[in-house]
């Protein structure tokens, strides 16, 4: 599976395994022998190319977030992808938002500026 996946981080959900590749927009679900793979062609990126990409676990599935500051500067752009054992629920554009942590009833995100603004 080496070969052919660049791994991210693994998330496992009651019998199965999900494998986010971190270079592109594909998940391997493992459970037991089988290997089945997930997809997201249509799924909003962030504007330039990924810099990082994260993965927050959940019980039911894996957020994938990715990350890019574009042109080097201080922009910084995210997206994320649910991918459960079945397929992808959710993709959303996050923006400038910043993920915090994840649950069982969504991504939760902040506001990137210092407080003190």
């Amino acid at each position: 599976m080496s070969s052919f996946l660049d791994p991210a981080d693994a998330v496992a959900v009651s019998d199965a395994t999900i494998v986010p590749d971190a270079t592109r927009p594909v998940a391997a679900v493992v459970t037991g022998e089988d290997v089945r793979w997930v997809t997201w062609p249509d799924a909003p990126l962030p504007d330039g190319a990924v810099d990082d990409v994260r993965v927050l676990a959940t019980t039911e599935g894996a957020w994938v977030v990715y990350e890019s500051n574009g042109d080097g500067g201080d922009a910084v752009s995210r997206s994320a992808v649910h991918v459960t054992p079945t397929g992808v629920t959710t993709a959303v554009d996050l923006g400038d938002r910043q993920p915090l942590g994840a649950d069982v009833d969504g991504l939760w995100i902040g506001d990137p500026r210092p407080a003190s603004m």
